[in-house]
């Protein structure tokens, strides 16, 4: 049966892991965004530069507007990805959670009840105190008789 430190400690070490796996899932997120970025501006560059070698200024102000629509749409794309992304990885930790704390809670509440099973209801106290006192009573009275009687 775990006592309420090993609950408590249970709690810290899963505290910590959500922690860390929070770290490593946004650690993760950052170097990807900033790859697909590095990507993109890498991509855009180079076509800004064949374009105003091939055409002049007219196609600054097209290429402005594709770059802004690219950057939308990738952002878009981006955010609906991590998106789905921090969606299965909390369905696999509730998966985790659920596949380690269900048998423990389970085994603590068959603990729980072997102990209550195994009290003595309070009503059946409070009938033996009743009893006790009953008797102590009984053994006074006899007492008093049997010096009464050995007296006479």
């Amino acid at each position: 049966m775990l006592e309420k430190e090993d609950l408590q400690a249970i709690q810290g070490m899963l505290e910590n892991q959500k922690t860390g796996i929070m770290q490593d899932v946004s650690g993760m997120f950052a170097q990807q965004k900033t790859d697909i970025m590095q990507d993109v501006s890498g991509m855009f560059a180079q076509q800004k530069t064949d374009i105003m070698q091939d055409v002049s200024g007219i196609m600054d102000t097209k290429l402005a507007q594709q770059k802004t629509e690219i950057m939308q749409d990738v952002s878009g794309i981006m955010d609906t990805k991590l998106a789905q992304q921090k969606t299965e990885i909390m369905q696999e930790v509730s998966v985790l959670m659920d596949s380690k704390f269900d048998p423990k809670f389970k085994l603590l509440a068959e603990g729980q009840q072997a102990i209550l099973d195994k009290l003595i209801p309070v009503s059946r106290v409070e009938e033996l105190e009743e009893k006790v006192r009953f008797l102590e009573v009984m053994m006074r009275q006899l007492s008093e008789d049997m010096l009464l009687l050995k007296k006479a």
